[in-house]
């Protein structure tokens, strides 16, 4: 299900999904006033756009919110919207470690913003997160940020592949933009097996591949057109775990739709 920066989400799609970093305050957004420290932290929702106002004399402005009992995949963002001065920003779980992947998180001028994702760094499920603003320049303005959610039930990295039984069927989504589905099943029996990774959504097209556990492809097709299938047939033995590699390379449309099925030859 995934990628990090190495292949992260492209920034333009981002700004189109999130708002440019410098948007003004609209009626949508949320006011909010982070509270000092991680006990005093105002409670915030994912899906939600929020604003709150930084006073010269804040150190910090502090918001937690829980994740989903469901897997799924995040994406914070956070814009300096009017603060004079530089501030940082911080995504951290109860362990107080730093989470998901960032860039350019520190010393974040006016109307510049930065963007945690939660993908191949995954927040754990039924946790509180914090989003942490440091004002250590003692500036003053507002700032703006957001909590993309999306649940993401198959596994985005090959060791949390979700496993699947030969001789049925599977229907799986790429829940979001680039996301990577990993799939595993184990063959009870040495021989030829055939596995086929149908692309059921009627907008764009998707990645399909087989691969080893070294992740050496051994079969695929790098563009499954809507409709249209690809299908491996190839000798694999018992005992050996495979994987299955579902994903897409498109910006304009985040759900893709797909079929899974393994058949023993």
């Amino acid at each position: 299900m995934r990628k990090m920066w190495k292949k992260s989400v492209p920034v333009l799609c981002l700004m189109l999904i999130l708002g440019a970093f410098a948007f003004p305050v609209s009626a949508a957004d949320t006011k909010v006033t982070g509270g000092g420290s991680r006990g005093t932290a105002e409670t915030i929702k994912t899906d939600t756009s929020y604003y709150t106002t930084i006073k010269s004399s804040q150190t910090y402005s502090i918001f937690k919110f829980k994740t989903s009992s469901i897997r799924s995949y995040y994406l914070v963002s956070v814009s300096n919207r009017s603060v004079s001065q530089p501030i940082s920003v911080y995504l951290r779980g109860t362990d107080k470690k730093d989470a998901g992947a960032v860039s350019n998180n520190k010393n974040i001028v006016k109307t510049n913003g930065c963007l945690f994702e939660a993908d191949t760094k995954p927040l754990k499920t039924n946790s509180w997160y914090y989003i942490i603003i440091k004002n250590s320049n003692r500036g003053a303005g507002q700032v703006g940020f957001h909590i993309l959610s999306a649940a993401d039930p198959e596994g985005a990295l090959m060791r949390e592949a979700k496993s699947l039984k030969v001789g049925k069927n599977y229907y799986g989504t790429n829940d979001f933009v680039l996301d990577n589905d990993y799939f595993k099943f184990v063959p009870e029996a040495t021989g030829k097996y055939r596995v086929v990774v149908k692309n059921l959504d009627n907008t764009d097209w998707i990645r399909g591949s087989l691969v080893n556990g070294s992740n050496t492809k051994l079969g695929g097709n790098s563009h499954i057109e809507k409709g249209q299938y690809m299908s491996v047939t190839t000798n694999l033995k018992k005992g050996v775990a495979y994987f299955i590699h579902v994903n897409n390379q498109n910006d304009s449309y985040n759900h893709y739709n797909y079929k899974i099925f393994i058949q023993k030859k």
